[in-house]
């Protein structure tokens, strides 16, 4: 089966799951450059208030996967508020990924990144945390499969224009973790603890990430994806991605290798503050 005729076949089978209003095909499948090794997200929409036959999508899953009983599928708010419900099945060996988001709350955080206002929240599966502004990064970055009543076209085009209010508190409020945290790595490197280096390594290209897309008024999506989309930015450093590799590369025990790392990453800061 053809990836467009899996896709059809999926979206006819939940179409007919109550509760359902519409589907979108996570971003990196939508613009056509998702690895296949990492298979197929699309983004389950249901109406809190209606609710959703969840027993349904467990159903529906149980007859998707190549291994019978290995798929995962957390219960409605397992993983947090922000995560709702997920399903990971295995077809022909390629993950495919059901995220689930209730229209209602889509609504509210799009009115609350109009006003500036960004909910940073620790979230299993996000290493660097989780922003309600990914919420408007799947509606605004993925295509929509199917509208059972026209909401998600609605919701899609009240992302639009990017908040001048939203881009002034990212810019603002990761530029400065940015830099916190590059200066606690490079203090960090004569103890010795390299993981506490590396963790604030991390740190640091996650706020770039932050920063880049609000400067190219983009809404972030998923941190798996978002190296993939630096180098496709007007922003951004040149061979933004290579040289984070480059950077996470040298990080290990060897002192000058690792201050070596921090000097790239000094110089991706630093040449992301000359760009705004």
């Amino acid at each position: 089966m053809t990836e467009q005729l899996f896709i059809e076949d999926v979206v006819e089978r939940l179409q007919g799951v109550p509760g359902t209003e519409g589907i979108v095909l996570g971003g990196a499948n939508a613009r056509g450059n998702q690895p296949q090794s990492s298979g197929t997200t699309f983004v389950i929409y249901y109406d809190s208030q209606s609710g959703m036959a969840v027993h349904e999508i467990f159903k529906l899953a149980t007859t998707m996967d190549d291994v019978e009983g290995k798929f995962l599928l957390t219960s409605m708010g397992e993983w947090r508020p922000w995560m709702n419900l997920g399903v990971t099945v295995s077809v022909q060996q390629s993950p495919v990924k059901f995220l689930f988001r209730d229209v209602r709350k889509l609504s509210d955080v799009i009115d609350e990144c109009n006003q500036g206002i960004v909910n940073i929240e620790y979230q299993i599966g996000h290493p660097h945390c989780f922003t309600n502004v990914i919420y408007l990064g799947e509606i605004s970055l993925g295509e929509i499969i199917w509208d059972r009543s026209g909401k998600l076209a609605v919701l899609k085009e009240r992302t639009k224009p990017y908040p001048s209010a939203l881009k002034q508190f990212i810019i603002e409020r990761f530029l400065w973790e940015a830099s916190y945290s590059l200066q606690a790595a490079a203090k960090s490197v004569s103890k010795k603890d390299f993981s506490y280096t590396a963790g604030h390594c991390y740190r640091v290209i996650s706020c770039l990430h932050q920063v880049l897309f609000a400067l190219n008024e983009v809404y972030g999506p998923h941190e798996m994806e978002a190296a993939d989309l630096m180098d496709s930015l007007e922003i951004a450093p040149p061979n933004y991605k290579s040289r984070v590799n480059e950077a996470f590369r040298l990080l290990n025990t060897d002192r000058k290798q690792t201050e070596t790392a921090l000097d790239i990453l000094r110089s991706l800061l630093n040449e992301t503050v000359l760009r705004i």
